[in-house]
């Protein structure tokens, strides 16, 4: 197809607009200024008017302009002629003329001629020249054109059209309307103008009749349309296209007694599918034109086939698919992967009453199991399984409809799998009958909903169900109905290119090459399924080809256009035909023939010609009295067919015939190197030759004659003998005699092979002398000695004689794999090259000696025992023998060394271990002789061998330790708290004592054997530590004087004790005095106030007075006591306080105490069982007033200036810092932890420390970044004040100790230059915090227990840490002087003012203003408590 040529010629136009524009050219023509054409026109001389020719390409644009202005006034002749560059590509379609008249206008291809008149004297004429695609007359097949009618009919038919106008590139489509057609043509004819018709608007062509009267039958064939203009409308109004006579191809078509040229377009490369549909209430050939589409020559329509039709609801029919060429269900389908080859008109087929189905329904599971692979997604949906297609065992499929009573019988006995499982069929007849499997429901196509498919999972029995519906949505099901088959169909839609889809189907191409040249003509095309593999094609091998390669096999993808499967043949030069040519011998003067001879060759099938390349292959002849000329006809080489004729040419002998001569034979006989050692000559004339016999020697023993040859190089090669002398000449012939190669009988007869030892002596390892080995040797070759003699030379391997060496003497080594033997051919036999040896080959060998055992292996031969040879000495017991395991540690393998006709090695074992472990099961012992002995093992077939007892015996004896003294022991358990005295007097509470070890009452017995032990037996008496205790706890009596223990033991090193057994002993004592009860229990108490306990407001009379109880945390008892009467009281201390707060609870108006009002208290006397009240000391009743409270006014005192002030502490606000728990509690005796304490601290920052160490990452690794302490952690470690462990850890929920307590709190000091001394018994100058601890007491942080003890491991209590923290702000509270109890936030468990850490705790706890009295702290006002949670730890 051509294509137009604009892209050219703007390229052209730009170029050309470079050049000047033309001056006049010389006479009366101008040329334009890009050249396109030449204006010829008549002149005068008068310049009176102007011409201006504006030239216009193909598409309509100014490409070239030519100016005239010396036109005359009159009529002027103008011809404008295309110049020859531009013939070529362009022909003149047309010429218009404005500013003047024209007449007599005459166009051709290259030429237009008129007369021009009337010229405008302003503006001059203006003449429009415009050009079209050069004219290409069609190629025409023979008789298209003929003069039987003077009657020229055309007719275009409306898919021809529609072709042309696609192939112009207008969008075509089924709304598409052809309104016009219009031909022009080469040579101009009365109707040029006249176009095509539609003669009946029910036919589907257009149609063109030229008469006689129109026009000259020759201007109107059909090569001579130049174009023809189809003007459509797209629905955006009429527009036009060109289509050229290039892109045009003509036929002749009959119709009755017509005739006419059917036009269509030249091109095949592709075709146009028209869909027709009719209405879905109608039936019969109502169809109408649906949709168009057009398709590349063998490719498939894919996702461009138009949408199925949809006949809507109430309709009478329902669509099933398309189908080619017929409407009554006869056609072939049309689908998305049909190749289309040609033209084709499919229709929609339908089927009736679409409320019915079909007798058949087939559920669609293909070969890739689509069903089933769709059942198991469902399933792994449903309960988050996967299972695939192998664990499903489906059980029966159901067709569901709107109506769920009228689905089919999912049990009825015809369903099942059909095909190999390639569908599940189910029945749709309406059968009723008695038994449940003979009932079926007849489901309608339109009412089918989706599927139920019931299956169960391999091995388990429980039906499943899932539910498949109808859609529209890969997983969905899709239906389809068959009239013809009455069969319903449904199927997984697949995603697009799935399998079972038309998304999957594919094109592929076949291409062939012959030779390396492709031959179009035999391309196939084919479809397939995307992944299908394609194994083989049409074989297009022919006549003389064979398979060279291909692609095979070959994967379908996606995409057609990548499906490409190339197949190279190559010429088969076996096959192959004869072909005969004649040869003439023939006298050059007379043209006799003298001889004639035929020749046969076979040449490649497929050639049908023969070169004869030179004359010399002609089988020449030779006659008498004549000489070839060596000229031939035709001359050579020639190119001969069969039959053919070559004339070879001879002419007379007129010249005298000499004497014969003789020529020599010279005969000679060489020997390996090609020296002759034999010469014999004969002389031959040249008739002599012919027969002559060549001579042959006498043969020679043991050798074989080679032949005659014309050169010794001859020989080597392997050149073709001379048999016979073909040609009188002088003749140098060459032959020899090769030895015969020895056979493997005569080797192993002759051939001596020794093996010699080179690690002994040959008195220890003999040589062994051995003839050849068969197959120990490999296959010889024969060679030439430098004497010109024959060599043998072969391969003798070890391996043979190295095993039957080894056999003998044990294992060796070979120095050399192979040797090589050499034999020399003397005296007609085959002998040691050295003559003066028998021995041809000496292999030296090695011995193998083995290799040392380990240590590990050396220690398994072997057991060590060990003998205590010490007499008894420490009561009735022995120590055994005892017997161990060698290990491999105490083992020493030594030198392996050849001795006494054996490979032997020594072997060490060193004692150490041994007597290590029986003195840690018998005490110490130590070696009593050698601690080391020296065994043997010896190298036997291939492994090691014990030589003696595998017992390796060693004598010890004991270590006898020396008796402690009275101080040794004492300084073994210093610090032990080795003695307990524990008081076991009922009802009394003294606690137990520990205490160390002293000489006072101590001795020493002597060693005793208990339980395989040394043990040292020592007494102690109870008088100093009964003394001891007394002082603390008053008068007790001992139970036992004396307590012995035998926890001293020798540990084979020293004597020691079990340190988990302590203490030591344990003296159990009592009081000397009667027990005093213990004190009343709450429960006893609240049964003696029940309502005895009164709280009235003495200031307003209408405030009520409430009663209450023993208020739990609202009391203390002391005692008991003993009085002079030796009768027991306590006192119960009610406190004020708690009842003023519960007092305020239940009424409206806060009130205070009244300024006499105290606590009360309550004496309880001991009846001897039992607690009572004294009498008159209940009810108690607590005054209040209405709360006026304001702070005291006392005069403000400056406290005393600290000594020390810690850094980064806000010292200034007494803000609380303590939240208290959620239970309401404040748990000041419970202990704190390591996070606590950090978010403490980080609270009491400045935020100017805050914010200057701020941090929220640290090193350790267990403080994670969303830890609720973790910036608080962070910051102080930022800081320095903190530090984790060894391990990286911070330990955060590990209770703080109160030494690490100190540490932190003195970090905040320079306390470099504090002198300190420590002053606490319990903790040790080397401990890491004795520093902090004697810095914590010197600057008034801490100040320990009684007896100056500070129990620095203790977990730290909450009130401790509060009281630390205040002293370290410099807070001074006092129980005296905080706020009334209902004006600050009080605690429970922190209510009692007497006891020491009350105020500590309330200050913690508690915002507040304050002022200083002296060094007290009197607070003056409530603060409201900071919202920590603010600091987003």
């Amino acid at each position: 197809m051509r294509k137009r040529l604009l892209a050219m010629l703007i390229a052209l136009v730009m170029v050309a607009s470079l050049l000047p524009v033309a001056a006049l050219a010389a006479g009366n023509t101008v040329q334009s200024s890009n050249g396109y054409v030449s204006v010829s026109y008549e002149n005068d001389g008068a310049f009176e008017r102007s011409i201006t020719v504006n030239i216009y390409g193909s598409d309509g644009t100014l490409v070239d302009t030519a100016k005239i202005d010396d036109a005359i006034y009159g009529v002027q002749s103008v011809t404008i002629t295309l110049n020859s560059n531009y013939a070529s590509q362009f022909d003149i379609e047309s010429v218009d003329v404005s500013g003047g008249s024209d007449t007599s206008m005459s166009i051709s291809a290259d030429t237009c001629s008129f007369d021009l008149a009337a010229i405008d004297g302003d503006d001059g004429a203006t003449v429009s020249v415009y050009l079209c695609e050069e004219y290409v007359a069609p190629a025409l097949p023979d008789g298209l054109i003929d003069n039987i009618s003077l009657t020229r009919s055309y007719r275009i038919y409306d898919d021809q059209i529609l072709k042309l106008l696609h192939d112009a590139g207008v969008s075509v489509s089924e709304t598409t309307e052809i309104k016009s057609v219009q031909p022009a043509w080469v040579k101009s004819f009365a109707e040029d103008y006249r176009g095509f018709d539609r003669i009946d608007r029910e036919e589907d062509y257009w149609h063109l009749t030229v008469t006689s009267s129109n026009a000259n039958v020759e201007t109107v064939q059909p090569n001579n349309i130049r174009k023809i203009t189809i003007t459509y409308d797209n629905g955006n109004g009429e527009q036009s296209v060109n289509v050229y006579s290039g892109d045009l191809r003509y036929h002749i078509d009959s119709e009755a007694s017509s005739r006419y040229y059917r036009i269509e377009l030249n091109d095949d490369s592709f075709h146009i599918v028209y869909f027709y549909n009719e209405p879905g209430s109608q039936a019969g050939n109502n169809y109408f034109l649906y949709a168009v589409r057009f398709v590349e020559h063998g490719a498939s329509l894919g996702s461009d086939m138009p949408p199925q039709p949809d006949y809507g609801t109430g309709n009478t029919y329902m669509f099933v698919n398309w189908e080619q060429g017929s409407y009554d269900g006869t056609g072939d389908p049309f689908l998305s992967t049909t190749v289309v080859n040609e033209d084709l008109t499919v229709f929609a087929k339908k089927v009736s009453s679409p409320d019915d189905g079909g007798t058949e329904i087939w559920v669609m599971n293909y070969e890739d199991d689509q069903l089933l692979k769709r059942v198991a997604e469902l399933y792994n949906e449903t309960y988050s399984s996967s299972i695939d297609v192998a664990d499903i065992d489906l059980d029966s499929v159901k067709i569901s409809v709107y109506d769920n009573s009228k689905n089919t019988n999912k049990d009825y006995y015809s369903n099942g799998w059909r095909n190999d499982e390639e569908y599940y069929y189910v029945c749709n007849y309406n059968v009723t009958a008695g038994l449940p499997t003979l009932t079926n429901n007849h489901v309608a196509f339109n009412d089918i909903q989706g599927i139920t498919v019931f299956f169960s999972l391999v091995n388990s029995g429980i039906v499943q169900e899932v539910r498949i519906p109808v859609g529209e949505n890969p997983g969905d099901i899709a239906k389809s109905h068959s009239a013809v088959d009455n069969i319903i169909e449904l199927r997984i839609i697949q995603p697009s290119g799935g399998p079972g889809g038309d998304d999957d189907k594919v094109v592929y191409t076949v291409n062939y090459y012959y030779d390396g040249v492709p031959d179009a003509s035999k391309t196939v095309t084919g479809t397939g399924t995307v992944g299908d593999t394609i194994t083989s094609v049409p074989d297009k091998s022919g006549t003389g080809y064979k398979l060279y390669h291909d692609n095979l096999p070959f994967v379908l993808g996606e995409d057609s256009a990548d499906n490409v499967i190339n197949v190279y043949y190559e010429k088969d030069e076996s096959q192959t035909k004869e072909l005969t040519y004649t040869v003439q011998y023939v006298d050059k003067d007379t043209n006799e023939i003298l001889a004639s001879e035929n020749i046969t060759v076979n040449i490649w099938v497929g050639d049908n010609t023969y070169e004869v390349r030179m004359v010399d292959t002609l089988d020449k002849q030779t006659f008498p009295d004549y000489i070839f000329t060596f000229t031939t006809e035709p001359s050579m080489p020639a190119v001969v067919s069969n039959g053919d004729i070559i004339k070879v040419f001879y002419i007379k002998d007129t010249q005298p015939q000499p004497e014969p001569t003789k020529y020599a034979v010279n005969y000679h006989i060489v020997d390996a190197n090609g020296k002759a050692i034999e010469n014999k000559t004969v002389y031959l004339t040249e008739d002599e030759f012919e027969g002559y016999k060549i001579w042959q020697p006498d043969d020679q023993a043991g050798c074989t004659f080679s032949g005659w040859f014309q050169k010794v190089s001859d020989l080597e090669a392997n050149h073709a003998q001379v048999t016979e002398l073909y040609t009188a000449k002088k003749w140098e012939l060459y032959g020899r005699f090769t030895p015969n190669v020895p056979t493997d009988t005569w080797l192993q007869s002759n051939v001596k092979i020794q093996v010699d030892c080179q690690t002994l002596s040959e008195s220890v390892h003999k040589n062994m002398d051995t003839m050849l080995i068969a197959g120990s040797y490999s296959s010889g070759t024969l060679h030439a000695n430098a004497d010109g003699s024959w060599g043998y030379s072969f391969t003798v391997y070890v391996d043979s004689y190295l095993e039957k060496y080894n056999e003998t003497y044990g294992e060796h080594t070979a120095n050399d794999s192979a040797k090589t033997v050499n034999l020399t051919f003397r005296n007609g036999e085959w002998q040691n090259s050295d003559a003066e040896n028998n021995i041809y080959a000496v292999f030296d060998v090695k011995c193998v000696v083995p290799t040392a055992p380990t240590a590990e292996q050396a220690a398994e031969f072997f057991k060590v025992k060990l003998d205590c040879l010490t007499s008894n000495n420490w009561g009735d017991y022995q120590h055994n023998s005892k017997q161990y395991g060698t290990t491999a540690e105490s083992v020493t393998v030594g030198t392996v060394v050849f001795e006494n006709g054996a490979w032997t090695c020594p072997v060490t074992i060193n004692s150490a271990s041994y007597v290590a472990a029986y003195s840690e099961e018998f005490g110490e012992h130590t070696n009593s002789g050698s601690a080391t002995q020296v065994r043997k093992l010896v190298y036997e077939d291939g492994s090691w061998k014990r030589v003696g007892d595998d017992v390796v015996a060693f004598d010890v004896k004991c270590t006898e330790p020396e008796i402690p003294t009275v101080d040794d022991i004492v300084d073994m358990f210093s610090g032990k708290g080795a003695v307990k005295v524990e008081c076991i007097t009922e009802g009394i509470e003294h606690n137990s004592k520990g205490y160390e070890l002293v000489a006072e009452g101590l001795t020493i017995g002597n060693p005793e054997k208990r339980d395989n032990k040394l043990v040292l037996p020592i007494t102690i008496k109870i008088d100093p530590y009964l003394k001891q205790y007394e002082d603390v706890y008053g008068d007790h009596t001992g139970e036992g004087t004396t307590k012995t223990t035998y926890k001293v033991f020798w540990d084979g090193t020293k004597w020691t004790f079990d340190k988990e057994k302590l203490p030591l002993v344990v003296f159990d004592v009592k009081c000397d005095t009667p027990a005093a009860p213990n004190a009343p229990a709450e429960d006893e108490l609240k049964a003696l106030f029940v309502d005895k306990v009164f709280v009235d407001c003495v200031e307003k009379s209408w405030h009520p007075t409430y009663g209450y109880g023993l208020l739990t945390n609202g009391y203390t008892v002391a005692g008991p006591v003993q009085g002079t009467d030796g009768e027991y009281t306590c006192t119960v201390t009610l406190l004020a306080s708690a009842y003023l707060a519960e007092y305020n609870d239940d009424v409206t108006e806060k009130h205070a105490l009244a300024s006499y009002q105290g606590n009360e208290t309550v004496a309880l006397k001991w009846t001897g069982s039992a607690w009572t009240v004294i009498n008159g000391e209940l009810p108690v009743t607590f005054d209040v007033v209405c709360d006026t409270w304001y702070p005291p006014i006392i005069p403000p005192v400056t406290p005393s200036e600290p000594v020390y002030t810690p850094n980064w502490l806000n010292t200034t606000d007494h803000v609380s810092y303590i939240i208290g728990y959620s239970d309401g509690t404040v748990k000041p005796n419970a202990g704190i932890t390591r996070a606590e304490v950090a978010t403490i601290f980080f609270r009491l920052l400045t935020d100017g420390a805050r914010e200057r160490f701020w941090s929220e990452t640290n090193a350790y690794s267990d403080v994670a970044a969303g830890s609720w302490y973790n910036i608080a952690v962070s910051t102080l470690s930022n800081m320095g004040i903190l530090g984790g462990y060894e391990d990286g850890t911070f330990r955060p929920n590990a209770s703080i100790t109160r030494a690490e307590f100190a540490k932190i709190a003195v970090s905040f000091f320079d306390w470099a230059d504090v002198y300190a001394v420590n002053s606490f018994v319990d903790v040790r100058d080397s401990a890491w915090y004795a520093n902090y601890v004697a810095v914590a007491a010197e600057i008034g942080l801490i100040e320990g227990y009684g007896g100056n003890v500070f129990r620095p491991d203790a977990t730290i209590t909450r009130a401790e840490a509060c009281t630390i923290i205040n002293r370290t702000l410099g807070r001074a509270p006092d129980a005296d002087h905080l706020l009334p109890v209902g004006r600050m936030n009080t605690w429970p468990d922190n209510s009692d003012t007497g006891v020491w850490y009350y105020a500590q705790i309330q200050e913690a706890t508690n915002s507040h203003d304050y002022r200083w009295i002296g060094d007290i702290e009197q607070w003056t006002a409530k603060l409201a408590d900071p919202d920590w949670d603010k600091l987003q730890y």
